[in-house]
């Protein structure tokens, strides 16, 4: 595999085991049409016998990944750093949000120590995937840039993807 393509798993992997821990199902589309996982918030329901089954709850996250080494990002503005978003991933968030969507639409930005011996380390202790990511959506009222490879994005490191973020975002929008 290419160095590429693990980054793309290992980020994907990332983002489902923490849906996965926090009542999530994450699910990659069978199309690429800018969205590269789906997850669904699912809940108990105990029926009157006792016995539970989970069910989906209407609420749904769809998110764009992204994975790089830190050494790629810039780091101009304090708490922030700057990542390099092709424009086409770019006017995808941009248009989403412009267009009021009934789902949300996030980019995850997966950053990665720069050596790849780093990424993943297992022991019998712990299985370590290294090192954070971060989500990032454009601004209300936002507009496609006119750039015609990439545009800079300013992703605040308070936006750490964590065990919180999906019920977070979902409580956001949904609410």
């Amino acid at each position: 595999m290419t160095e590429e393509q693990i980054k793309e798993l290992l980020s994907r992997h990332y983002v489902s085991l923490i849906g996965s821990r926090t009542g999530f199902t994450c699910t990659k589309p069978d199309s690429d049409y800018g969205v590269d996982l789906y997850a669904a918030k699912v809940e108990a329901l105990v029926d009157d016998t006792g016995k539970i089954e989970w069910i989906p709850t209407g609420h749904f996250l769809n998110m764009q990944l992204k994975a790089s080494c830190e050494r790629v990002v810039s780091s101009t503005v304090p708490d922030h750093f700057g990542y390099q978003l092709p424009v086409r991933a770019y006017n995808q968030l941009a248009r989403w949000w412009a267009s009021d969507p009934a789902t949300p639409f996030y980019l995850i930005v997966f950053l990665l120590p720069d050596d790849p011996a780093e990424w993943l380390k297992v022991t019998p202790l712990e299985l370590a995937l290294r090192k954070s990511a971060y989500w990032y959506r454009t601004e209300p009222g936002a507009v496609p840039t006119q750039n015609t490879s990439t545009i800079t994005i300013q992703v605040s490191h308070v936006n750490r993807v964590g065990l919180n973020f999906m019920s977070e975002r979902c409580d956001e929008f949904y609410t």
